[in-house]
């Protein structure tokens, strides 16, 4: 009984923990979009027409975002280095890969579910078959859920990605490599 009780304690503690964290980021996050909302209003001799103005350029953003998100991205997960290449279909349909030359056998491996909505970016990464373990280096099977947002520019990306309970940052800059 008393195992069960330590138990129970740890889990709810990870939890809480877990939720204030997140709930935390998110803050940090609105915080900045705020500060940098406010900075543009402010900055402005003639507020009226600045807000206009962002307004426009903010909807110019959004109309061209299909194809300038397209390209490569020097992508930074902790200590691994590699490319992430996002290609443009069509009608918000696109095809990627991820290549790692510091990780299993450094060849491009496709992304699944690649989907951008706005600035939001949403792939998964995984290895699930014993096919792809031996084609990739990999030691065993697993899964990164992948979430980012776009710069407005579509220069960088900032996100997070899920792997085994745990939440870690990525970040990636377009780049001029090819592939």
């Amino acid at each position: 009984m008393k195992i069960r009780t330590t138990v129970f304690i740890s889990i709810i503690s990870i939890a809480i923990i877990f939720s204030i964290t997140c709930s935390t980021d998110t803050k940090k996050v609105k915080d900045i979009e705020k500060t940098n909302t406010s900075e543009t209003v402010n900055s402005s001799s003639n507020d009226k027409e600045e807000i206009d103005n962002t307004k426009n350029e903010e909807n110019k953003t959004e109309v061209k975002t299909a194809k300038s998100f397209e390209g490569n991205y020097k992508i930074y997960l902790g200590k691994f280095e590699g490319l992430l290449q996002i290609k443009f279909l069509a009608n918000k349909v696109y095809s990627g890969s991820i290549q790692f030359t510091n990780w299993g056998t450094g060849k491009p491996q496709p992304i699944k579910k690649l989907r951008i909505n706005g600035r939001d970016l949403y792939f998964i990464r995984s290895i699930t078959t014993p096919n792809e373990r031996k084609l990739y280096g990999a030691k065993s099977n697993f899964t990164h859920i992948y979430r980012g947002k776009f710069s407005k520019d579509g220069s960088s990306i900032i996100g997070r990605y899920q792997y085994r309970g745990g939440i870690f940052n990525w970040r990636a800059k377009k780049s001029l490599i090819k592939n």
